[in-house]
């Protein structure tokens, strides 16, 4: 994805005050405050042609508190609150600037088909709509690139059983090939920590802090912009495995008597999943998303909802 295939584009706007710029580009644009505020270094980078695509919604305007969500606390609510705030809301910090952003990746196991890896509108943002502008731009980029399907899945906390988490491992030291190398994993471990805040939400009556995804999962998915592919090894042994999980699913489901097991899909605890998913789901749908429960396996093992949403283009 480049800033030029971006340009192309041609859809109504809510958030007509936000720019969609890749990642990359707003890196180039920002390189100097982000490094000054973060501590690390942002080096030059050119458009690639990657399996994954990182698109942005960014206010390229200077900083404008009057519309925020929170006015900012007065002197007497003390430095760390003043802190709090300027890292959460203000554009002293760069990332701020970024209302919303996608992740996307062509699938590998479907085919001319789009992934929804990421789809997140800030927590953070003032701005109203950002995830409406943000699936919309995808249908239209994923148009404009010929694509005939867009397929995303719904994440949760519910879809992988506790009893199924795997043990943590032992954390490997890391090896450098040089220092632009490890200036680089220095970079994608700040942004997967700022895009995994801009994810969070808060849930139940406690309003208690809720994250569909982890860090891991977005800093994978940095890897693939910036790098290409990570330990082919070890996901191509995964989804072999995943194959054969598939393959008893799908023939268990052919025959309508028999129930599925409480880790899979369709058992109690993808039930779980959608029932506390049901809002996100409804977004989804909106958009004409609908559950595709036969063709699974595009993102991993766990069985999380997956939907699909078949394109239509016009004849020339």
């Amino acid at each position: 994805m480049t800033q030029e295939i971006i340009s192309l584009i041609e859809i109504s706007r809510i958030c007509e005050n936000l720019t969609v710029i890749t990642l990359k580009e707003y890196l180039n644009l920002y390189a100097s405050e982000i490094e000054d505020y973060y501590e690390v270094s942002v080096q030059v980078f050119e458009e690639t042609d990657k399996r994954v695509s990182v698109m942005c919604l960014v206010d390229l305007e200077p900083e404008d508190t009057k519309n925020r969500r929170k006015k900012s606390p007065g002197r007497r609510a003390g430095l760390e609150r003043r802190l709090k705030y300027r890292h959460r809301y203000s554009y002293q910090n760069p990332m701020n600037r970024i209302h919303g952003y996608l992740i996307l990746e062509e699938c590998e196991t479907a085919d001319n088909a789009l992934k929804i890896s990421v789809i997140c509108s800030s927590l953070f943002s003032p701005s109203r709509g950002v995830g409406t502008d943000l699936m919309n731009i995808t249908l239209a980029v994923s148009k404009l690139l010929g694509y005939s399907d867009v397929i995303l899945e719904v994440g949760n906390e519910y879809s992988q059983a506790p009893d199924s988490e795997s043990e943590d491992e032992e954390e490997e030291e890391e090896y450098y090939e040089d220092e632009e190398e490890e200036e680089l994993y220095g970079l994608m471990e700040t942004l997967s920590h700022e895009f995994w805040r801009k994810c969070m939400r808060y849930q139940g009556p406690k309003s208690r802090p809720y994250y569909n995804i982890d860090q891991e999962y977005i800093e994978a998915m940095l890897h693939g912009y910036f790098v290409g592919d990570k330990n082919d090894k070890d996901e191509n042994e995964e989804d072999e495995g995943y194959e054969d999980i598939c393959d008893i699913i799908e023939s268990e489901s052919e025959d309508d008597t028999t129930e599925p097991g409480e880790c899979e899909y369709g058992g109690y605890w993808y039930k779980k999943a959608i029932e506390s998913q049901l809002s996100l789901i409804a977004f989804y749908e909106k958009f004409g998303f609908v559950e595709d429960k036969k063709q699974r396996k595009h993102f991993g093992s766990t069985p999380y909802p997956c939907y699909r949403k078949h394109l239509t283009h016009s004849a020339l």
